[in-house]
């Protein structure tokens, strides 16, 4: 319940920023406003954007109920909630001068929420399905992978176009470039992967299947518009394929040495180019805010993104018997230093943002995977998800 809540207090909390409040009366004029506004714009960004923004609503609140089989009533109510503050959220943005009050929004939210509750659901079902056939799945790494996934293949708007499928390949066939921290995040990334495949059913092995999985996630990434296929991204794959199968892959415990590396390129990236400037720049302690204006496409694969390396290094080091709270101070820790590193360095925006997608992160898990193991060494069974 609280991590529902939570996720409606952050939706609103986006909605309403920056809390410019001007009064006007809620008249004809007013309500007219929103209605004509709603047909006279549209924006595939603006329409992804909110679909991403609700989804968890309905996700975490099909979860809340633990019936067998599942209460569509329950179903309704989450609904019911979903529907309120959509439509409370426009009404309250005709009082915000910045802001574009638009009910499609309120369509888009509700096919979010749609979709939330059709994957809690299906996943339910398959869990159940698969604990009657002796299998156990972990629904957290398999959340991580697929964030993961859904931030490589933005904006998940796939076209057949000979013209799109070239202008996709062209940046690695016609003018590759190779940069240093670009083929080692790519690594990272991969290998990180390939522990959540190992960790998403143990006994499985189902890091096996980690080539395969990037050969169709370049496939997938050359049919979506507006997005390529780098020299970065191949060679940083195939030797993330190479040091998994040779290396990583056959260490006993390998999520240590994974989080390990994960932390590292975290720090680089942060750090990069490395060239301090002059007097130190303001701390932004305002949440959120690079991520409430600009483009949605660009914003959306920021927040996968760095929900992927933040959530997928709180359950590493989880992995690595460093305990339940111990983990993600560890991690809020290293991006918070970084984030103050930032201070003095030109081209950054030092803000709270990260560290609190940390903690963010860290209660989603929490939530999707009960059972950790802890300082004791012992492995608990794994938890069954809900």
């Amino acid at each position: 319940m609280a991590l529902w809540v939570g996720f409606m207090a952050l939706v609103t909390y986006g909605s309403i920023y920056p809390f410019d409040f001007q009064y006007r009366p809620l008249d004809r004029d007013a309500l007219a406003e929103l209605v004509h506004g709603s047909w006279t714009y549209f924006s595939r960004g603006n329409a992804l954007g909110n679909v991403l923004l609700f989804a968890p609503l309905g996700f975490f609140g099909a979860l809340l109920d633990r019936s067998r089989p599942i209460a569509w009533g329950w179903l309704a109510v989450v609904c019911g909630v979903s529907f309120i503050l959509a439509t409370a959220l426009q009404v309250v943005q005709l009082y915000l001068p910045g802001r574009v009050p638009n009910l499609q929004d309120v369509a888009w939210n509700m096919l979010g929420v749609a979709g939330g509750i059709a994957a809690a659901v299906l996943w339910r079902d398959s869990v159940r399905r698969l604990a009657v056939a002796g299998h156990r799945f972990q629904l957290a790494p398999l959340v991580l992978t697929g964030v993961w996934l859904v931030y490589r293949l933005i904006p998940l708007v796939p076209s057949l176009s000979f013209q799109n499928i070239k202008d996709s390949v062209k940046p690695l066939l016609l003018s590759p470039e190779i940069t240093t921290l670009g083929v080692v995040g790519n690594i990272c990334a991969w290998l990180v992967v390939a522990q959540l495949l190992r960790l998403a059913s143990p006994g499985r092995a189902l890091d096996r299947y980690l080539a395969l999985l990037i050969l169709g996630t370049f496939g997938l990434e050359v049919l979506m518009v507006n997005n390529a296929v780098s020299a970065d991204n191949v060679l940083g794959a195939g030797i993330a394929v190479v040091v998994w199968w040779l290396v990583i892959g056959r260490l006993r415990n390998p999520a240590g040495v994974v989080a390990v590396i994960l932390i590292a390129v975290i720090v680089a990236s942060g750090l990069a180019p490395f060239t301090l400037r002059g007097p130190p720049q303001a701390f932004h302690w305002l949440p959120f805010q690079g991520f409430l204006g600009g483009s949605m496409y660009l914003n959306a694969q920021v927040a996968c993104h760095k929900t992927f390396l933040y959530g997928s290094l709180v359950l590493l080091l989880w992995q690595a018997r460093l305990g339940r709270m111990v983990a993600p101070s560890l991690a809020v820790g290293a991006v918070g230093a970084v984030e103050i590193a930032q201070i003095w360095l030109p081209g950054r925006t030092p803000e709270i943002t990260d560290p609190l997608l940390v903690v963010l992160a860290a209660a989603t898990l929490w939530a999707l995977q009960p059972s950790v193991p802890g300082r004791s060494g012992h492995r608990p069974e794994p938890a069954r998800a809900e």
